[in-house]
């Protein structure tokens, strides 16, 4: 069985970025703040935009970070195994996969490539992509 999925670089580099992201972010608005006379009102309207749309992406680079950091995905080549960090276990078995596609393991989870058109499906490391996935398989006729 290989494994993947939970990488520790990966969970320490979302997270330093998301953090670098906010420092920039809270460093911008405390700058915007303390000169109010040298941006018009149209201005800071839209900086306030664009500093809340900033730090909501951050805030759900975080979420689904820490969403995916203790979960694992182990795979061969006829079934896959998907463990999330509370203890839940999914098991998902397949006959006629390895003819049809190959699955290549990334940084943050598995890739799965169709042999008929070459195209890719992520398998992310949180139950949502795990589902994802499933629906992807299912579409394409390869599972029940």
């Amino acid at each position: 069985m290989k494994k993947c999925g939970g990488c520790l670089p990966v969970v320490a580099a979302s997270l330093f970025l998301a953090l670098a992201m906010s420092a920039l972010g809270i460093w911008f608005l405390v700058y915007l703040l303390s000169h109010p006379g040298d941006f018009s009102e149209s201005e800071h309207q839209e900086f306030f935009l664009g500093l809340l749309m900033y730090f909501g992406a951050a805030a759900l680079l975080i979420y689904s970070t820490l969403q995916s950091m203790g979960n694992q995905v182990e795979y061969d080549d006829f079934s896959l195994i998907f463990r999330l960090r509370r203890g839940e276990e999914r098991v998902f078995s397949w006959n006629k996969l390895p003819q049809k596609a190959q699955l290549r393991r990334v940084a943050t989870g598995l890739k799965i490539r169709f042999a008929d058109d070459g195209r890719e499906c992520f398998l992310s490391s949180t139950i949502y992509g795990f589902r994802k996935f499933l629906r992807v398989l299912r579409d394409r006729g390869l599972v029940p």
